[in-house]
């Protein structure tokens, strides 16, 4: 017959119990950490989207929070508009404003500024004859204003007796002067 002995298994039995009691403690704290770090990411999300909601804007935003730290990037997404040109200055504005409503750290802001596609432009363009200052901002009209304004090139054929005779020139002349698509 075998005996055993009652003092042995007791140890075996609370090294056991105070493994299981670690471990419950180690997934309650990952629990909360995740929780934490949720409600942060919530708090960052509705303080950034009522900031630019109160000066007029409507943005998406969706927030990351950094591996490990308590710093945390915020992707904003919105219309693009003439006032966000200047973003780097509205960052540090979002940023001293999240660190003053909720107390964390805002520590990059990314911008996409999605645009519609041609084919979508044309018809809608098409649709509506309105003039671009009534529909909102105006800040796409004066790209395409500035693109219409820049001179174009020209690319004539030469002969190589007219080559030789502009090359000639460029030695002549002081780089400034020349003028090779007027042909001189």
């Amino acid at each position: 017959m075998l005996t055993v002995t009652a003092t042995f298994d007791l140890i075996i039995l609370y090294f056991v119990a105070a493994n299981v009691i670690a471990l419950l403690a180690y997934v309650l704290v990952l629990k909360y950490r995740v929780r934490a770090k949720t409600r942060d990411i919530g708090a960052i999300t509705k303080a950034i989207v009522d900031y630019f909601r109160e000066n007029g804007a409507e943005v998406g935003v969706e927030c990351i929070n950094r591996a490990g730290s308590r710093r945390f990037v915020a992707l904003i997404s919105s219309k693009p508009l003439k006032r966000f040109r200047h973003s780097s200055i509205v960052e540090l504005v979002v940023a001293a404003h999240v660190r003053k409503v909720c107390g964390l750290e805002l520590e990059k802001v990314y911008w996409c500024f999605p645009i519609e596609r041609h084919d979508q432009a044309q018809s809608e363009s098409a649709a509506s004859n309105a003039p671009a200052m009534a529909k909102g901002d105006d800040y796409f009209a004066e790209g395409p204003s500035s693109l219409a304004k820049v001179p174009s090139y020209r690319v004539n054929e030469l002969s190589l007796d007219r080559y030789e005779a502009l090359v000639q020139k460029q030695d002549s002349k002081p780089k400034a002067e020349l003028d090779f698509a007027s042909g001189n």
